[in-house]
């Protein structure tokens, strides 16, 4: 069962000197699905995170990512060969997001605006910067849009039934593995502009940014499919890899002059 096998593997590191509180894991390789191409993971996962040793954050992924594939209804087709290498580094690679700031309020549609996180070294206590050019959609005037800065729990939450539906709802197996290959990285600091914007999903497809009319009348006959609805419609979003692991989000919100 997948709760076994994270006990298992969680048991297993940590009986390798890789269960220490503090330190660093590195999760490299790849999961090999016969007959499609392989599902790379790359992850770190660092001690101070929610008070567990650090083993049982790695082993929580990699349990997770494979009863995924197994618990999936194209499980019992799925023919799985997991490749992964399990590495203890023993300082804590852990950057903690302090604050996001705009270097400009007043935008208006085809600026650039740049975008600046502040994120501290939990083990040296020094403060590093990193900036983001943010190109400014050419949208109406009074415009209300809403920039997010993160780590890849926070986008994820913010993805919330977007994200969920290429997993839970994949048509094929080929769709699970593209799905869970598009899931973040917890070294990667994230920015996500937004507007607000009506939209639902529809099985496993996300139609963002529907008219009202439209998305009405997809409710309205939808009773026999799994369907969620939306409130938001992704303008862009960037990705910035670090050296360790990011933990916390700030959100701005922008209003077109």
């Amino acid at each position: 069962t997948p709760g076994l096998l994270e006990v298992v593997l969680a048991n297993s590191l940590m009986s390798h000197d890789l269960g220490a509180r503090t330190g660093t894991i590195h999760v490299e390789g790849s999961i090999q699905v016969a007959g499609y191409p392989p599902l790379t993971v790359s992850s770190r996962f660092a001690g101070g995170q929610a008070g567990l040793p650090v083993a049982f954050h790695a082993a929580r992924h990699a349990a997770g990512l494979v009863a995924v594939l197994q618990t999936s209804p194209f499980g019992a087709e799925m023919d799985l060969a997991v490749d992964l290498a399990f590495r203890l580094e023993p300082e804590v690679r852990l950057l903690r997001l302090e604050e996001v700031r705009a270097h400009r309020e007043d935008v208006r549609p085809g600026d650039v605006v740049q975008v600046s996180a502040f994120l501290r070294d939990a083990a040296t206590g020094v403060m590093s910067e990193e900036i983001f050019e943010v190109p400014i959609p050419r949208l109406p005037r009074g415009t209300r849009l809403e920039l997010q800065v993160g780590d890849a729990p926070s986008l994820a939450a913010a993805d919330g039934a977007i994200l969920m539906a290429g997993i839970t709802r994949a048509r094929s197996a080929r769709g699970l593995l593209q799905a869970l290959s598009r899931l973040r990285s917890s070294d990667g600091l994230y920015l996500r502009l937004a507007r607000p914007a009506r939209g639902v999903t529809v099985g496993a497809d996300a139609l963002p940014d529907l008219p009202p009319s439209v998305a009405a009348v997809i409710e309205g006959g939808a009773s026999n499919l799994s369907m969620a609805s939306l409130n938001h419609s992704v303008i862009t979003e960037q990705e910035r890899r670090l050296p360790g692991v990011v933990a916390g989000s700030g959100r701005l919100f922008l209003t077109l002059q």
